[in-house]
C-alpha cells in the first residue's frame, strides 16, 4: 500500500514540481522518509577566479597591423604583376589613395587601365569616375581663370 501511495504522490508531484530533485524530495517526504537535499555540485559552489586580462600594448598592435598590411600589399603587387585583374584594380586604388604605398595618381591610373583592359568592371567604372572628376576640375580652373581675367 505504501508503494502505491508513493507512486501516486510521486507521479502527481513530478508534474507540478519545477525540477526532478524537488519532486523526489516531496515524494519521499509523503512516504514518510525524510531526504536531505543534495549539496550543489562543486563547480556551482565556487567559480574559479577570473583571469585578469593583460593590458594591450597599442604600439605592438599597431605595428602588427602595419606589418600585415605590408604583407597584403606585397601579395597584391605580386599578383598584379602576374596579371590578376582584381589585384591590378586593388593596387591601382592603393596608389590613388596612398593606402600602404606612396600616393601616386599616375601609377594608380596605369594599374587601373591594365585591369580595365581585362574587362574588370570596377576598374572601368573607377577610370570613368576619375575622368569625370578631372573634367570637372579642369572646368572649374578655366572658370576661375576667366573670372580672374575679367577682374583685371
Amino acid at each position: 500500500m505504501a508503494w502505491l501511495v508513493l507512486l501516486f504522490v510521486s507521479s502527481c508531484l513530478t508534474v507540478e514540481a519545477q525540477n526532478y530533485g524537488a519532486a523526489r524530495r516531496l515524494a519521499e517526504r509523503a512516504a514518510g522518509r525524510e531526504v536531505a537535499p543534495r549539496p550543489p555540485a562543486a563547480s556551482a559552489q565556487a567559480a574559479p577566479p577570473l583571469a585578469v586580462a593583460k593590458p594591450v600594448d597599442k604600439a605592438k598592435v599597431a605595428a602588427e597591423k602595419e606589418e600585415a598590411k605590408q604583407r597584403l600589399v606585397a601579395y597584391q603587387k605580386d599578383r598584379a604583376e602576374q596579371g590578376s585583374a582584381r589585384s591590378q584594380y586593388d593596387v591601382g586604388l592603393r596608389y590613388l589613395t596612398g593606402d600602404g604605398v606612396g600616393q601616386d595618381v599616375k601609377v594608380g591610373r596605369e594599374w587601373l587601365k591594365k585591369s580595365a583592359a581585362q574587362n574588370n568592371d570596377d576598374a572601368v567604372a573607377k577610370l570613368k569616375e576619375l575622368d569625370e572628376a578631372d573634367k570637372a576640375e579642369k572646368a572649374e580652373k578655366e572658370k576661375a581663370e576667366k573670372a580672374k581675367a575679367r577682374g583685371k
